[in-house]
């Protein structure tokens, strides 16, 4: 089921509200819509400069100018009511009205019609309109930030929108649009395309294309994981009144589209650069919220949906008149089963697997019956979706085979049910092809970080700044009296050298960001230990390659020799054997990365190259003796 907004209106949680700009072309524009005010010719020089820097991250040519203009808060909700019947009739509004209400997801009470007119011009600061080809931007009152702040944010809107304008001049957004407001598919297109202008409105805000950031696409996915605490942390927003007090599946399905979007628009570049990304536009978009959410179903391990045939069960159901059909998808199933499980990780668990759905409502003399069909990707995704269906009130589910599960909401008859459990279990479902992406003949080429774009990221002046705001100080750690071990109770691990060691010292001060080490100063071996936390569920191997990358950049002709992965007490252990150029020699070294939750330990040893077959063994069992032990509570 899908939300999509009219005319590709635009909401923007995490920006402020801004003031006028403009547009101008050595080719007259076309004329703005009544209602539309023209802008000033100095702003529409500042939105040319604007729309260059969208082209050169989206990587696409404006091919005609493209009006702007202004109107008015009042202007803005006339269009809005008026676009809502233009782009989902009465009846497709009202199906959907009765879904969520059969499924629960919004109050009895609420009139879509009126309610969501309100609650998107309270979240929306301009638009662009693909029918009629022009950018909106609304007259609002400034928002309380700083001045530089602000201006930033309101650029920042701005080259989303003419992202948009840049799609549909390459693309013709029109064919994004969709007309069936409970079609998962369509959900899906939204976010192909709101989710590619998200990126680029963000890659304008760090002023580099962050794709190549090793892990974005899980940290821009798991930032929908509490929607409620990414409000809360800008409650002084404009609308963010209005979103808090959101029906939930109203409000998730609109931050998809922009937050999961980009998150896919990053995986596929990072897959197949930008001649991917153009290949879903152009040929073949993502045709679920699965493959948005899970973005190697639809660009390596393809997993397209199951199209389902739901059947006429007029003859089953006599006096019922089915007022509504459509299908909830993997992301509607996970706000669904949140809502009514209220564990997050058994919702997205029971909800994954999805293969594909349909669902009916039916009304009879006031009463309400939801007959659905799922089919999933195998006979245990199916069994663990049915027991949480199960346990939902008012809620039945069986097994229709390996991996089908019916399920019904209301009260029937167990010999009417009976009968419409016999035509849904023969229900016909098209299984798909499933055809991988030829890369290759497409000219798909993956977007990596490079020392380049190591360098580009590390003299970035945003991201430096958000680094020294992560950056804690680490706890104090402790060294025996005999020097021969460290141990953090804070971080809660301990290193040692062995009684047998001799020669070696302890190094009490490493280069940041270690926190200690050992040498042998004669023979110019060192081992250093360093630890990094990073946010949950952030992936461990971003984590590294960039890590990697650092060292790589440090380290002259840096080389990987050989790689081992391993487990260890919890961790997982990669091991990283590497050569590199140190001054007229060569030195060779061992990268060690431990990972288990949040954490991750990182430990380098190096040696000259008549040293390490020499010290090698050695380096290796004074890594080995790395302990964790219990942190200690309320350590600095």
């Amino acid at each position: 089921m899908s939300t999509r907004s009219p005319r590709f209106v635009r909401l923007f949680l995490m920006l402020f509200l801004f003031a006028s700009a403009g547009w101008t072309r050595d080719i007259p524009a076309p004329k703005l819509p009544s209602g539309v005010t023209p802008l000033p010719e100095k702003n529409a020089r500042h939105l040319e400069n604007l729309l260059h820097t969208a082209e050169k991250y989206r990587g696409l040519k404006a091919l005609k100018p493209m009006p702007a203009g202004s109107l008015s808060v009042r202007s803005l909700k006339r269009q809005m009511a008026e676009s809502l019947p233009r782009d989902s009739s009465p009846q497709e509004l009202k199906a959907l009205e009765v879904s969520l209400k059969a499924f629960g997801l919004i109050p009895e009470a609420m009139d879509l019609r009126l309610y969501l007119p309100e609650l998107m011009s309270s979240q929306v600061a301009g638009f662009y309109d693909p029918e009629k080809k022009y950018l909106a931007l609304v007259d609002l009152p400034k928002g309380g930030s700083g001045k530089n702040e602000e201006a930033v944010d309101e650029d920042m809107i701005l080259v989303h929108e003419l992202t948009h304008a840049l799609q549909d001049q390459h693309f013709d957004l029109r064919r994004f649009e969709g007309h069936d407001p409970m079609s998962d598919a369509g959900t899906a297109r939204t976010a192909l395309v709101e989710g590619d202008a998200t990126l680029i409105m963000l890659d304008f805000k760090i002023q580099m294309s962050i794709e190549v950031m090793p892990g974005m696409d899980t940290a821009l996915g798991a930032s929908l994981q509490d929607t409620e605490k990414l409000m809360g942390a800008t409650p002084d927003l404009p609308g963010m009144k209005e979103m808090a007090a959101a029906p939930v599946w109203i409000r998730d399905t609109l931050l998809f589209s922009y937050l999961q979007g980009a998150a896919f628009s990053v995986s596929v570049k990072r897959q197949g650069g930008q001649a991917l990304l153009d290949y879903a536009f152009t040929t073949d978009p993502p045709r679920s919220t699965e493959q948005i959410l899970h973005p190697e179903k639809w660009h390596t391990r393809r997993d397209d949906p199951i199209v389902l045939r739901f059947p006429d069960l007029a003859a089953e159901l006599p006096g019922y008149r089915k007022v509504a059909e459509g299908e909830m998808g993997e992301l509607s199933q996970r706000i669904f089963l949140r809502q009514g499980l209220k564990s997050r990780e058994q919702a997205d668990a029971a909800a994954a697997g999805w293969g594909g759905d349909r669902f009916a409502v039916y009304e009879k003399a006031g009463g309400r019956l939801v007959i659905w069909l799922t089919e999933w990707d195998g006979e245990a995704d199916a069994g663990e979706f049915r027991t949480a269906l199960q346990s939902l009130d008012g809620w039945q589910a069986e097994a229709a085979g390996r991996s089908r599960v019916l399920a019904m909401r209301g009260i029937l008859p167990e010999e009417r049910w009976a009968g419409v459990r016999a035509r849904l279990t023969a229900a016909a479902a098209e299984r798909p092809a499933n055809k991988e992406i030829d890369l290759k003949a497409i000219g798909a080429v993956p977007v990596k970080m490079d020392a380049a774009a190591f360098q580009e990221m590390m003299t970035n002046p945003l991201f430096q700044e958000q680094v020294k705001e992560s950056l804690k100080e680490p706890p104090p750690g402790e060294i025996s009296a005999d020097g021969r071990v460290y141990t953090n109770p804070g971080l809660g691990f301990s290193i040692r050298l062995p009684e047998s060691f001799t020669g070696w010292a302890l190094d009490r001060e490493p280069a940041s960001p270690f926190l200690v080490g050992f040498f042998r100063p004669e023979e110019g071996v060192r081992i250093a230990v360093g630890h990094q936390e990073f946010p949950a569920g952030f992936p461990t191997e971003s984590v590294t390659e960039m890590v990697e990358m650092g060292i790589k950049s440090a380290l002259p002709e840096f080389r990987p020799l050989e790689e081992k992965e391993s487990q260890r007490d919890g961790f997982k252990v990669r091991d990283v054997l590497f050569s590199a150029a140190a001054g007229d020699g060569q030195v060779f070294g061992t990268l060690r990365f431990m990972a288990r939750g949040s954490d991750l330990f990182m430990f380098i040893a190096a040696a000259p190259a008549d040293s390490w077959k020499r010290y090698q063994e050695s380096t290796l069992q004074i890594l080995n003796t790395f302990q964790l032990l219990e942190p200690q509570a309320g350590t600095p």
